[in-house]
């Protein structure tokens, strides 16, 4: 069989196959999501493997050994973190996925190389579209910050001429005050 008729192979194994739970994790909300153990009690149903009860991990459920671990493209997934790793990549046996902890700039400079290479990404479904959106998303936020720093300026503005104006009314009052303390301090001769 070929990597294709496998690959099919696994995906209808894979659907058939039951979600392999704990013992008693169905009764115990500690137990639940805490991965496989296998039933060991003398008593368990579950390691008698009496009807009803869930099943158990056996060889039997395993994917082909030739399509394990291979994405559903055929490809071997390879961990991705900046451009210096994509020069020993096969385009043809091997796939790209962009690590999780990379910034947007430096996923971009990725997908771009990428792109040049004529390289799959497994984990961005449409690669020309992400940078697209991307993109635009910058530039928003570049917009946003200019506008933001524009308003600033122009409340810092309106800010110094509030500031004058009060210190423009508090020397006039300090000169009204004066005034009247002259007229009223004044004697008459």
């Amino acid at each position: 069989m070929n990597t294709q008729e496998l690959l099919q192979l696994r995906k209808r194994h894979k659907a058939r196959k039951p979600l392999f739970e704990r013992e008693d994790s169905h009764k115990i909300m500690a137990l639940r999501g805490t991965g496989w153990r296998r039933p060991n009690g003398l008593h368990s149903k579950m390691h008698h493997r009496y009807r009803g009860q869930p099943a158990l991990i056996e060889p039997g459920w395993g994917s082909p050994r030739a399509v394990r671990g291979l994405h559903p493209l055929g490809l071997t997934p390879v961990l991705i973190a900046n451009t210096h790793q994509l020069e020993g990549i096969n385009a043809k046996t091997q796939g790209v996925v962009i690590a999780a902890s990379v910034g947007t700039k430096k996923r971009l400079e990725i997908l771009a190389r990428t792109q040049e290479k004529k390289l799959t990404v497994l984990n961005i479904k449409n690669p020309s579209q992400y940078v697209a959106e991307q993109k635009q998303k910058r530039e928003e936020k570049k917009q946003d910050k200019s506008t933001k720093t524009k308003s600033k300026q122009e409340k810092q503005a309106a800010k110094k001429e509030e500031l004058s104006k009060k210190v423009e009314t508090a020397e006039s009052k300090d000169e009204k005050k004066k005034e009247l303390d002259k007229m009223l301090t004044k004697k008459e001769n």
